[in-house]
Order: C-alpha cells, then sequence, then structure tokens
C-alpha cells in the first residue's frame, strides 16, 4: 500500500477535521461556502460521501476531487508530497518528524478563519433582517381580491402587499405583489423577521440577501400556536392556509421541503405538548414524503390525484381535505394498531403469557372509555356551544361517543374507511358494513 493509499485510508470520516486543522477551511459536509483555492461566497460544495473529502466547485479546473486532492490545489503541490504533509497527523509513519509548531500554528488559523467568516455571516444575516423588516413595514394588507388568494381560494392570514415596486436582485415584483414574512426564534424565543417570500401569479421569490433557513410563517400569527394540541406544518403558504381553514388547527409554512426538518424541530423545541403534523406534498420524486419522514414527525401525504401534488391543489379541486385527513389518520391508527398487537403478541409468547379474549379486552376498552373524560378534550367555537368541525373531535368522536363508537373502521382489502353498522345519522343502507360517501362526510 503506497503513502497516498495509507493517508486515504486513515483519513476517511474525519476529512472535515483533517482540513480545517491544516489550515483549509471548508463548510460542514453537505454545505456550500467559499472555494478555500478560488473564493466566492457559495461554489464550493463540500459533499464529503462515504468520509472521502469528496468536493466540487463550480469554477475551479478540475472541478472536483478528494479531501487529498484539495490539499494538493491548494498548496499547488503533487499528491505524494500533500500525503507526506498530512501523514504525521493521521499516524502513518514516514519516517518524518511530527511537526508540532506547524500543526498548532495551521489550527489556529482555521479558528480564526473560521471566527471571521462566522463573524461575516452575522452580519449579512442582521443586514438581511433589517431590509425585510423594512420592507414589510411600507406593506399594506393583503385583501380578499387578490388574484393569488383567489386562485388558490384562501384568505390572508396576516399576509401583506407590497406597495411600490421592488426589484429583488434581478427581478421585478410589481406592487401590489403578496409578501409573507419568514421568522425564526432568537435566543429568548422571540420570533423574529428574517426574509421575506414575495408571491405573484407567475413567480415566487425569497428576498435577495435574507436568510431563510430555519424559518417559517404562522397562519393568524404566533398567538395560535400557545397551548395547541396539534400544529401542522406545510412548505407552501397556500397549503398551510388551506389546512388552517379546513381544520381550525393552528398552521405552519416553511416555505420548501429542505426546511421541514428544521422547523418541525423547532416547533417541537418551543411547543413540546403540541403534536407537530407534516402535510406532505406529493412530488413526482418523492422528495416531499422523503423529506417528511425525516422530520420524524407524524405526517399526512396528499392522496394520489391527477393533477394534485399538495393539499390546496386536492382542495382546489373539490375535494374533502378533512375528510381525507381522517381516512389517512384512521388507516395508520389501524396499522400502528396491528403493530403494537404483534409485538405485544410475539412478547406474550415469549413470557407463555395468555391472550385475553376479545371480549376481555373489549370490555377494557369500554371501562376506559368511561373513566376518560373525553368531552374535556373537544375544541369548540368561541360561543362556547358548538364544536369546531375539526379532525381532533371527529376522532375523539368515533373513538368515545356512544352512539359513534364503532361506527368507522379501516377495510384491510379495499384499503378505504367503512361503515360498519347503522350510524346515529340518517341512513338508508340495508347492509352492512357498507364504503363510506360523500353523504357521511356532510353528516
Amino acid at each position: 500500500m503506497t503513502i497516498i493509499d495509507q493517508v486515504i485510508s486513515a483519513a476517511e470520516g474525519q476529512w472535515y477535521e483533517v482540513l480545517n486543522n491544516h489550515g483549509i477551511e471548508v463548510p460542514r459536509p453537505n454545505k456550500h461556502g467559499p472555494c478555500p483555492v478560488c473564493g466566492g461566497t457559495d461554489r464550493f460544495h463540500f459533499m464529503d460521501k462515504g468520509g472521502s473529502g469528496n468536493w466540487h466547485c463550480r469554477k475551479c479546473t478540475p472541478h472536483a476531487g478528494d479531501g487529498l486532492a484539495l490539499i494538493a490545489k491548494v498548496a499547488n503541490i503533487k499528491m505524494i508530497e500533500a500525503a507526506k504533509q498530512i501523514a504525521p497527523v493521521l499516524g502513518v509513519d514516514t519516517l518524518q518528524k511530527v511537526d508540532k509548531k506547524a500543526i498548532e500554528a495551521n489550527k489556529k488559523k482555521a479558528a480564526a478563519n473560521r471566527k471571521k467568516r462566522e463573524e461575516s455571516e452575522k452580519a449579512e444575516r442582521e443586514k438581511g433582517a433589517k431590509i425585510a423588516v423594512d420592507i414589510w413595514k411600507t406593506c399594506k394588507p393583503a385583501s380578499l381580491d387578490h388574484p393569488y388568494l383567489q386562485k388558490k381560494i384562501i384568505h390572508d392570514h396576516g399576509a401583506r402587499v407590497l406597495t411600490a415596486e421592488h426589484t429583488n436582485n434581478e427581478t421585478k415584483f410589481d406592487a401590489g405583489t403578496l409578501v409573507i414574512p419568514c421568522a425564526n426564534f432568537d435566543d429568548k424565543g422571540t420570533l423574529r423577521i428574517q426574509s421575506l417570500e414575495f408571491i405573484s401569479l407567475n413567480k415566487k421569490q425569497g428576498l435577495y440577501g435574507g436568510k431563510r433557513s430555519g424559518c417559517f410563517y404562522v397562519m393568524g400569527g404566533s398567538e395560535t400556536l400557545k397551548d395547541a394540541p396539534r400544529i401542522f406544518v406545510s412548505e407552501g403558504f397556500a397549503t398551510a392556509a388551506t389546512i388552517k381553514e379546513q381544520t381550525g388547527a393552528p398552521s405552519v409554512c416553511c416555505f420548501s421541503s429542505g426546511q421541514l426538518k428544521a422547523v418541525t424541530a423547532a416547533l417541537k423545541k418551543h411547543y413540546p405538548d403540541s403534536q407537530i403534523v407534516v402535510c406532505a406534498d406529493r412530488d413526482e420524486s418523492g422528495d416531499g414524503e422523503e423529506k417528511a419522514k425525516k422530520t420524524g414527525c407524524k405526517y399526512l401525504l396528499v392522496p394520489a390525484v391527477e393533477g394534485v401534488t399538495d393539499w390546496n391543489d386536492y382542495y382546489v379541486q373539490g375535494f374533502d381535505v378533512v375528510g381525507a385527513m381522517m381516512t389517512i389518520e384512521m388507516e395508520q391508527a389501524q396499522e400502528h394498531e396491528a403493530d403494537e398487537h404483534e409485538a405485544h403478541y410475539e412478547e406474550a409468547s415469549e413470557h407463555q403469557e395468555i391472550e385475553k379474549t376479545p371480549a376481555e379486552s373489549k370490555q377494557e376498552i369500554d371501562t376506559a372509555a368511561i373513566e376518560y373524560d373525553w368531552r374535556s378534550d373537544l375544541i369548540f367555537k368561541k360561543d362556547g356551544l358548538t364544536i369546531e368541525n375539526s379532525i381532533n373531535n371527529a376522532q375523539i368522536l368515533f373513538s368515545y361517543h356512544d352512539e359513534m363508537r364503532g361506527v368507522l373502521g379501516f377495510n384491510e382489502f379495499s384499503k378505504s374507511v367503512d361503515v360498519l353498522c347503522s350510524p346515529p345519522w340518517k341512513d338508508n343502507a340495508k347492509k352492512y358494513p357498507r364504503a363510506i360517501n360523500d353523504v357521511d362526510d356532510t353528516r
């Protein structure tokens, strides 16, 4: 094995530290930043795939290489010389004396560069946030006759519009363009505007110079999140608005699928007692569902319908959003129950426990339902008398109400929700079980 092979093998999985300690500042794995060779701001991508330290630069020639190649390129030396430079640090014996002073000097240089860059990025963020706040202050409230809101059949939810033309880098947005603030939590837990999103009928763009990382917008204001049983998180503004209007529950948009993980994590931290539910888009690439899964939260993927990629599309085409969500949640509950039962059966088998009969199990469930004060968990309208039309209430009623418990069930064969017995609403059916229909939804 050559010294180059030994060095590459020894450095596997630790190239980020090796490079930075050698005085070559690179961004975190899978992040963009300035190229340590030719500069710039974000032309350099440090992938570090498989721990190889691999990278790509849009300007350099060659455009890509591994960690050792980067050291050689920065110092303008051959690969073998680069290998000899870092071999002692990695414990590869080259019969060369370790230059501890040089190593320490490189570490200090890397630390100083990192601090300088962090200070520069902080200044840029603060500048972008100030621009966003200044623009937001000049905007006026959006009206319901706004073309975008009418097209999406949604309300404004606190959005505003530009009062004058704004040039965003090279893109012009006319007066009347919808403006959505992008905010995140500061160190004290207060939401601060960091950027803006401009939305017109034919284009959508974030504020140039604004930082949207970890930012989101709450439909109707952050006060709606306090003590909320559940918080829905969607990618786009229109989707979040639809979810808010159809479910009545707090709803947040995070502007892109890449933001889902960071935003849901922030919401979990600040609202630990709330259930975070991701309303996932259905992209051809599967990106929406993939990113939703990575949040570790419960997620509801919009049903597969031609021309539908998100829950707003689903609503605009005339479908019942709440009904579809209920169906999905019931399917998930059935799957979860089946998994739990299987796990319980396996554990019981290991300990030779005797399974309870269905009658005994039902008696336990009925007893628990009686002891549980489910009415206290219902969500009521402002009059305090009328219950909200929401998934939360539907789940409670179909689980605990004497007349509704056991009426609906999941059909494993058709993968649909069925009416299992005579429901407490007018029904002309002669046979049960039967498929649920539009009349059931409206009842």
